[in-house]
């Protein structure tokens, strides 16, 4: 996965109030500090620059001990940064194509962008709350995403992008693609998830009407095969 922003061990414990604020600050716009998934590579090229932005940071604060030297000049200025940087991330989130979700580690809906909520057809904000548990299309698929989240909880494996059907409002079953990472709070205990869903269903459609037509062309080689077997005998 992508490096993305390493926050010193020493600054996490340290009891500076204006250093918490800035880790507040950074907890709104990563909230597990170290690593964003590298296979929601959509959203990479835009954080950079935000990134960017909090290194600077990160790097204008020096360590030693137990004993924080804080060298940014203005803490007004230095929050209002942060403030815009969470501002840029909240933007690019609610603007690009692929639903962003984050879950508490019970699977319960604390956040879903607009996309999200257009691939699920329904109401903006009104997926806040519900059980992605509640998404699967059937009680076999709900009982295996339950097992699933009960296993990233208790082993916490490294995150790999998993495909799932899931079930709109109208009941429609729609064919995703779930890049996911974990959230931990600065203690780095686990809270939750962060998912990008893409909804894949006209590519799985496209890929079957390919299969098929494969398959349809690999019969009509063998009956022509056949039939010159025949001319021939």
């Amino acid at each position: 996965p992508r490096r993305l922003l390493i926050v010193n061990s020493a600054v996490k414990s340290s009891k500076d109030p204006r250093i918490e604020k800035i880790l507040c600050l950074i907890s709104q716009l990563l909230p597990d500090h170290c690593e964003a998934s590298a296979t929601a590579a959509e959203l990479a090229d835009d954080l950079d620059r935000v990134i960017a932005g909090l290194n600077v940071l990160v790097e204008k604060t020096s360590v030693s001990g137990d004993y924080v030297h804080n060298t940014v000049q203005s803490d007004k200025r230095t929050e209002e940064a942060l403030r815009e940087s969470v501002e840029r991330y909240r933007t690019l989130v609610e603007t690009i194509s692929h639903g962003v979700e984050d879950v508490d580690i019970s699977g319960t809906i604390l956040y879903a962008n607009s996309a999200h909520h257009k691939q699920y057809e329904y109401p903006e904000g009104e997926l806040i709350g519900k059980s992605i548990l509640d998404l699967s299309p059937s009680d076999a698929e709900r009982e295996s995403l339950r097992e699933y989240l009960e296993f990233l909880v208790n082993k916490q494996p490294p995150p790999t992008v998993y495909a799932a059907q899931q079930r709109t409002r109208t009941g429609k079953i729609i064919d995703v693609e779930v890049a996911w990472n974990y959230r931990r709070d600065a203690k780095g205990r686990l809270i939750g998830f962060t998912s990008v869903i893409t909804d894949v269903t006209e590519r799985k459609q496209a890929e079957e009407r390919w299969s098929q037509q494969l398959a349809e062309l690999s019969r009509s080689n063998e009956m022509l095969k056949e039939k010159d077997r025949l001319l021939q005998g």
